[in-house]
């Protein structure tokens, strides 16, 4: 490892060092610290830290002078936890005779921390705009115990446009509750023990918020109870987790925050509270646009179509989907995901309406398209919301369940469906009841979502296409190899239920069932390969994932009848973790303020590749029959799968 004292030291490291996650410290280092360089050495190339004590960020009156220092024993700390380079300049190395500059950050820095510290934030926003320029990392990594600090970076690196992804890290505790901080060392054995009814408040508010209290005054009145043991309670604050601003009227997502003095240390904490009302409005969006593959039997047999006219029907919903994708993605970086998915849940009951009043084919495709552009509304914006709202340690989870409320509509409607159509006689009743369900979902959400949007990262109209660039520079050859997987995957779930009609001679009753089977699986796969990727890398849970995935592709097509609903939950768990480790990886790459567009451009990319397999698809079942031709597509799976374990060390 390497210990710098010079910006030159360290530029002259960086030409060097690939990929860098940055920790930026003030010494002192504890768990939290610690838990921080572990991340970054998990998430980058080259793990990155800081030690130096800021003279800038403190007051006059205040423990500059009296801060903790011991950088033998934190640089020992640094290496352990897998960083390789610790820069640790000298007070003049960071303002040398002359210096005066000073990065003075908005309205966001003005309230808690800013009122109590004056100055506090600039001498904050002044050093991180120096270390950023010295270190240049792609990543830097902040806790959510100094959350005002966090919010302040996030906005500081969007406005001056740094290109830096800034992690937020979920607090670290003591056993007992005490969140770990640098100045506990100046707690005697009393005060230590008064400290506990800080984190006591905020736990208690947590409770009150998971028994359905959301009126902000309780809230801070329960903190403000039961936090009282401290000499000075500085404040109790109960607010808007992006803006900081305090809360008036219920909110779907808080920050309750605490600071107060305890004989000579100043302590504060927070804890996040909220819903994710995302799985909800996943499952509503998909409620109607999960019909058409399930349906398909019924369908063919209304407008007597062929294989290759029933692909065309399914590539008609999917490329135009993908067509959508990134422009309601750009529209969402320009006007806030919240107000595009709602609008998007509404269109798609209404298209949903009117895709049931079908008299001919070329109006069935007409308006699939119609339902495809619509459906292009919700994924890009929805994850973005996701990546801002939770942290790349725990976002591979958070995609996953949210995309739960997916695979339970793909289960759930496609069952209720058949039943609905195979009752009435025919396909179009599912469509017409089911056009309610993103409608209802579409007013909870616009009730409960964040308001806030983040902005785009440049005003520059080629910056987008330059970003998504960038990313594909980035994680372009693993991500094309997922897509290459979702070419067949698209093609076979598109004649799944005409293969266990046509091929297999099961009711369309029960092949619409056996059709959800995989997405209800989904709805653990999906969690487990974002928790699984959230621990072990998503490069690495991704190319395991793809090399397993071929052979459950040929068991699907071997198995007899009875032991078919086994390999579909086996297919099902491969083809959900896929899907979550694919866009989560996506996200973590994508700049704050493109998110959407770049995610749009994924999706794009993933709907057309699934729009070209089907047709193709249906041509090949055409020409040899839909058995054999679920048998070549699950050679072409098998023969990926080796692909994917001949390159696969390359692309980790």
């Amino acid at each position: 490892m390497k210990l710098l004292r010079t910006a030159a030291e360290v530029r002259a490291w960086r030409a060097r060092s690939g990929r860098v996650g940055f920790v930026p410290t003030m010494g002192a280092l504890h768990e939290g610290h610690l838990a921080l360089m572990r991340r970054a050495a998990a998430e980058s190339d080259t793990a990155a830290a800081s030690i130096f004590v800021n003279p800038t960020q403190f007051g006059a009156d205040e423990d500059y002078r009296a801060y903790p220092r011991n950088e033998t024993e934190d640089v020992a700390r640094c290496e352990r936890a897998g960083v390789t380079m610790v820069f640790a300049p000298p007070v003049e190395e960071i303002y040398p005779d002359g210096d005066q500059t000073r990065v003075v950050p908005g309205p966001i820095a003005e309230r808690l921390e800013g009122a109590a510290r004056p100055g506090h934030f600039t001498g904050v926003c002044t050093v991180v705009t120096k270390l950023f320029a010295t270190v240049r990392p792609e990543a830097a990594y902040f806790g959510q115990k100094d959350f005002q600090q966090l919010r302040v970076v996030q906005v500081l690196t969007r406005d001056l446009r740094f290109g830096i992804r800034i992690v937020g890290c979920p607090i670290v505790r003591e056993p007992d509750g005490l969140a770990m901080s640098s100045r506990n060392a100046y707690l005697s054995a009393d005060d230590r023990r008064r400290a506990l009814a800080l984190s006591r408040g905020l736990f208690a508010a947590r409770d009150l918020w998971s028994a359905g209290e959301r009126d902000p005054a309780v809230l801070r009145e329960r903190v403000t109870t039961v936090a009282a043991a401290p000499d000075a309670l500085e404040y109790v604050s109960v607010a808007d987790p992006y803006t900081l601003e305090e809360l008036r009227g219920p909110s779907g997502k808080v920050v309750v925050s605490v600071a107060a003095r305890l004989g000579k240390a100043r302590l504060i904490d927070n804890v996040l509270l909220g819903i994710d009302v995302g799985e909800l409005a996943h499952f509503s969006h998909h409620v109607t646009n999960s019909l058409l593959n399930p349906l398909l039997p019924l369908i063919r047999d209304a407008f007597a179509m062929s294989y290759a006219e029933s692909g065309f029907a399914v590539s008609a919903f999917s490329i135009a989907s993908g067509l959508a994708n990134a422009p309601w993605g750009i529209l969402a970086d320009r006007i806030g995901s919240r107000t595009v998915i709602v609008g998007g849940l509404l269109l798609m009951g209404a298209v949903s309406v009117a895709l049931a009043t079908a008299a001919a084919y070329w109006q069935l495709l007409v308006f699939l398209v119609l339902m495809g552009v619509v459906s292009g509304s919700y994924h890009g914006p929805a994850a973005a919301l996701i990546a801002r709202t939770f942290g790349a340690r725990v976002r591979g989870t958070a995609m996953g369940i949210h995309i739960t409320g997916g695979h339970l509509s793909f289960f759930a409607a496609p069952a209720l469906a058949g039943l609905l159509a195979t009752t009435t006689g025919t396909w179009r009743t599912p469509y017409l009841w089911f056009a309610a369900a993103p409608v209802v979902l579409a007013a909870l959400l616009w009730i409960v979502a964040p308001r806030t949007q983040e902005s785009s990262a440049s005003g520059d109209r080629f910056a987008a296409f330059r970003e998504i660039a960038n990313v594909f520079r980035d994680v372009g050859p693993i991500v094309s190899l997922s897509v290459a997987f979702q070419f067949g995957l698209a093609a076979m779930l598109a004649f799944l239920a005409l293969y266990f009609v046509d091929a297999r001679g099961i009711s369309p009753g029960l092949a619409a069932v056996l059709f959800g089977v995989p997405q209800l699986v989904g709805v653990i796969g999906a969690p487990l390969g974002g928790f699984l990727s959230d621990r072990f890398g998503r490069r690495t849970v991704m190319l395991v994932g793809l090399a397993l995935l071929g052979p459950s592709v040929g068991a699907v097509t071997i198995v007899p009848n009875a032991l078919l609903p086994v390999a579909l939950v086996v297919f099902g768990l491969l083809f959900s973790m896929r899907t979550t480790v694919t866009e989560t990886l996506v996200m973590d790459t994508a700049p704050p303020g493109r998110r959407a567009t770049v995610l749009g451009a994924y999706y794009l990319a993933n709907a057309h590749v699934g729009g070209i397999g089907a047709p193709l698809f249906g041509f090949l079942a055409e020409a040899v029959g839909i058995a054999p031709a679920f048998n070549w597509i699950a050679l072409a799976f098998v023969g990926l799968s080796g692909v994917t374990l001949l390159v696969g060390r390359r692309l980790r």
